[in-house]
């Protein structure tokens, strides 16, 4: 949208000097105006220049001023756009990290010795505390599925916790694996929109994650409907 409107103001810039041009050659043609340009031993357009040489350079220099401020403006959006697809590639690394080190820690009494599933238990509450991870929670990119990575994480949690204690706790370890597809899935979809042109502050209200549906889900110890859980509106 932004560079259509700068190809329309530059279009019309390009008809107003051309129509105006026009005018002046006429206006040199016909009138008083003929009279004063043919006592001059100047041509018509260097009549017109010297007439209004001032008021020339200040359009001059407006329409310098627009296309450098333009260039600046265009320069810094497409910086935002680059580090912001930054930010969600890490985010995505972050997040996967915590979903491997999660997969790690092994059910009680299995192969596992209690020691190896305490180290690895660990393992995963450092992913959880990454400060990648606590950026993504409060970046304003990820927008409305901020609180959606705390609930992910909480899952990884209580979820391994159980497993270590011998305990099953299905409320979290249902949610772990439709929240870690839905979280990858809005950072895809958010970079996506980047490449296609949508401006970074779009990004500011969008949600892909439902959270009735997934507080839903928790409350009845089942997984999320992935299709009730990704219907939430940008």
């Amino acid at each position: 949208m932004a560079a259509i409107l700068r190809a329309l103001v530059l279009i019309a810039i390009g008809v107003l000097i051309i129509v105006g041009g026009d005018a002046l050659w006429q206006s040199c043609r016909s009138g008083s105006w003929k009279l004063l340009s043919q006592t001059s031993s100047n041509s018509c357009i260097e009549f017109w220049m010297n007439r209004y040489q001032t008021l020339l350079a200040g359009l001059a220099a407006l329409l310098a001023a627009w296309i450098t401020v333009n260039a600046i403006r265009h320069q810094t959006a497409s910086a935002r756009v680059d580090e912001a697809e930054r930010a969600l590639n890490q985010y995505a690394i972050a997040i996967l990290e915590v979903m491997q080190k999660y997969e790690a820690v092994p059910v009680a009494l299995s192969h596992e010795t209690r020691q190896d599933a305490e180290r690895l238990f660990q393992a995963l509450s450092d992913a959880t505390d990454a400060p990648t991870i606590r950026t993504a929670m409060i970046d304003s990119i990820i927008g409305g599925d901020q609180p959606m990575i705390a609930q992910f994480l909480n899952c990884c949690r209580f979820a391994a916790a159980s497993r270590v204690n011998a305990r099953v706790e299905r409320r979290y370890s249902n949610l772990v694996w439709p929240l870690y597809a839905a979280l990858c899935d809005g950072i895809n979809r958010r970079k996506a929109l980047l490449r296609n042109g949508t401006g970074v502050t779009a990004l500011y209200c969008l949600s892909t994650i439902n959270p009735k549906e997934v507080q839903r889900a928790f409350v009845e110890e089942r997984e999320p409907v992935w299709d009730e859980m990704r219907s939430a509106t940008p």
